[in-house]
This record gives C-alpha cells, sequence and structure tokens, in this order.
C-alpha cells in the first residue's frame, strides 16, 4: 500500500518542468504553423485557415497548461494532444495523397513540424503514463490560496 502511497504522487518539480516542456512545445507548435500561415494563404485558402486555427489552437493550449486550473490544465493538454495527432496525420497526408487541391513535397518546414508534435504528444503520454500524476493534482496552489483567504477573511484580526 505504501509503495502505491508513492508512486501516485509526483514532485511537484516534476509536475512544473511536465508543463513547461508541454507550454514550451505548444508555443513552438504554434509559432510554426502561425509563421507559414501566410504563405500556404496564398497557395491554398482552406490550408492556410487551418494552419491560422491550428496555430491560434497551440497557443491557447500554451497559455492553458500554464495558468489554467487543475481541470482546465487537463483540458488544455487533452486538446494539444488531439491537435498535434490531427497536424500529423494532415502534414503526412498533404506530402503523400494529397488533400483535395494541395500537394506538397517534403520540406524542413515539414519535418520541424511533425516533430515537434511528436515530441508534444510524448510528454503527454509520458504524463499520462505516469497514471496522470504528472499532471496538476487537485491540491495545486489555487486551491490553497483560496483557502487561506477565507481563513483570513474569517477571523479579522488574527493572521
Amino acid at each position: 500500500m505504501a509503495e502505491r502511497d508513492n508512486l501516485e504522487r509526483v514532485d511537484p518539480l516534476v509536475q512544473r518542468a511536465t508543463r513547461s516542456w508541454g507550454a514550451a512545445l505548444a508555443a513552438l507548435i504554434a509559432i510554426v504553423h502561425l509563421l507559414l500561415a501566410p504563405e500556404h494563404l496564398v497557395e491554398k485558402e482552406y490550408i492556410g485557415a487551418l494552419f491560422i486555427v491550428g496555430g491560434v489552437v497551440m497557443l491557447g493550449v500554451a497559455g492553458a497548461i500554464l495558468f489554467a486550473t487543475t481541470a482546465g490544465v487537463r483540458i488544455a493538454w487533452t486538446v494539444g494532444a488531439l491537435a498535434s495527432a490531427v497536424m500529423i496525420v494532415l502534414g503526412l497526408i498533404s506530402r503523400t495523397i494529397g488533400l483535395p487541391g494541395y500537394h506538397e513535397g517534403w520540406e524542413t518546414s515539414l519535418i520541424v513540424s511533425l516533430a515537434l508534435e511528436a515530441a508534444y504528444l510524448a510528454v503527454w503520454f509520458w504524463a499520462l503514463a505516469a497514471g496522470g500524476h504528472a499532471l496538476p493534482s487537485a491540491d495545486e496552489l489555487p486551491r490553497r490560496n483560496r483557502s487561506e483567504r477565507r481563513v483570513a477573511v474569517g477571523r479579522p484580526g488574527r493572521r
């Protein structure tokens, strides 16, 4: 039983590092897609729009991973994983069998994008493999701050 309890708790430093890696990878994915969007808008509008949507989604994921509450962070990780998986699939399809009206060759930007998306998925899978305990726990700082405020407000003059 004691061994199981030790496995269920992950060092807060590991949680912060996991969140930092996830947010950094999501932000890099967003930057790559937003930088490539104008070029793709010229080639095929719907492809450029997909790049913009993907970039904006991953920017939101990066922000949520860093600043959201526990439930929000878990949702953000999952949205980022789904978006990364879709980006990988669409990137590979566009270079192999092609998308409607759109077929491109293998470029360095695709390889960089695929590597970042795969790395994001690897960090996400690692966090899940740790039983989800590398993701934020229910007893994180924001919850403790609320209870501390209640105590301070509930007992004037005492600190």
